[in-house]
């Protein structure tokens, strides 16, 4: 880590302070990091703002937190007039959920959320947009990322690049934080948020639970899924079915022997029930020979019911594999699985040894976008200048095979 890393606020004196009067100041400040709070007094969302969560053709999630309890206006409609709105009263939670409903599909609607606490303090999002899911058929774009982890000005920096190409949603392969677990909150508040919040507005993110909050209890505050409180789910979005998968699974042995279990019963039976054209797979550990538990769990599914990709994180930089299967090339047969990497943690060194699985790798920060439409899913990734670096096609056989298609196919 470098300084332009560390430093969030500095301060200038006019004389030297006293030692208690810097103990004050550094227990003072702490106090505040320790509540996901920025600043003592001013009434401020903790979250940056309001966060889009998993829209459907008809409805919307919101989700914020406050420094301290608040009541909420949402206003919401298809032009900048808005003309709806819920009333949310003050909870003793500083976090709030609303609802949205009765949208069109594929429709544009602004919002705005108003916040007021007790002392009659107001505070507002300002003007935001999102967009409804698209029925069957449609063709859209999604973007997805891994290991935004401590590095704001980073993920800064991408979300920009990945919010000028307009994508639908975002996928998140965990890691969104480097350790944010129960006793680390200010790496949600101050390092997540700061950087991805003005995206988070605009664009719905799918998180996925990494190794760096698994213990889950900031992950579940602050994010609405379909799980519904659980670290594993599966998101419907035009032609695609998102499965979303928690593979720490070391962890979760020890807490819940019965977990594992649980998700690959629930895993296979969503698989089976999945009319989808294209099935996507997300977990945060990669398909390696370090995770034997993970390719255990999840690779037989993957070959028996058709996933046509599989997009993971933890190692921080760009692998896309050939097409595999049972480990090995099979252009005619296998899933191809793109690890995601350079979010925003420390770069990882390029592989070591020459492996036939990769057919591409590329060691920087960047993004990948997937364009689904019809049979064709279109697949190009990004470098943090915006430069392409990698590019794709999977093309549907008349099987329904996903195969890797020729240039320009």
């Amino acid at each position: 880590m470098v300084l332009g890393n560390l430093v969030r606020y500095a301060a200038l004196y006019s004389r030297a302070l006293s030692a208690d009067e810097i103990e004050a100041a550094f227990v003072g400040h702490r106090e505040l990091v320790e509540h996901g709070v920025h600043a003592r007094g001013r009434f401020h969302f903790t979250t940056g703002g309001p966060h889009l969560a998993v829209p459907t053709t008809n409805d919307v999630h919101l989700t914020w937190e406050a420094d301290r309890p608040h009541s909420a206006i949402v206003e919401w409609g298809a032009t900048r007039d808005l003309g709806e709105r819920i009333a949310l009263p003050e909870a003793p939670s500083r976090m709030k959920t609303a609802r949205i409903v009765g949208l069109e599909a594929n429709r544009a609607y602004y919002y705005r959320v108003t916040a007021t606490d007790r002392a009659g303090n107001v505070i507002d999002s300002g003007l935001q947009l999102f967009r409804t899911a698209i029925e069957r058929g449609e063709p859209f774009t999604f973007a997805a990322i891994s290991d935004t982890e401590a590095r704001p000005h980073v993920n800064a920096k991408i979300a920009e690049l990945v919010w000028r190409e307009s994508p639908h949603f975002l996928i998140n392969a965990g890691d969104l934080t480097d350790g944010g677990r129960h006793d680390h909150r200010v790496e949600w508040t101050h390092e997540y948020f700061a950087a991805m919040a003005p995206l988070m507005a605009r664009m719905p993110v799918l998180p996925v639970m990494g190794n760096g909050e698994n213990d889950f209890l900031w992950f579940d505050r602050y994010h609405y899924t379909p799980g519904d409180g659980i670290s594993y789910y599966r998101y419907a979005y035009g032609d695609v079915d998102v499965f979303v998968l928690d593979s720490n699974l070391d962890r979760r042995d020890r807490e819940d022997p019965q977990f594992r279990e649980r998700q690959r019963v629930w895993f296979e039976a969503a698989l089976k029930s999945s009319t989808a054209r294209w099935k996507i797979a997300t977990h945060h550990h990669p398909l390696l020979d370090r995770y034997p538990q993970v390719v255990s769990d999840f690779v037989d599914l993957y070959q028996q019911y058709g996933v046509d990709l599989v997009l993971v994180g933890h190692h921080h930089n760009y692998l896309r594999s050939w097409p595999l299967k049972d480990d090995v090339p099979d252009l005619e047969n296998g899933i191809v699985y793109v690890q995601l990497g350079g979010g925003g943690g420390n770069l990882s060194g390029r592989p070591s040894t020459p492996d036939l699985r990769w057919a591409k790798t590329y060691q920087g920060y960047g993004y990948s976008l997937f364009s689904v439409a019809g049979d064709r899913l279109y697949v190009r990734m990004h470098d943090d200048a915006g430069a392409m670096r990698d590019s794709f096609t999977l093309r549907k056989d008349a099987d329904g095979r996903a195969q890797l298609a020729p240039a320009g196919g």
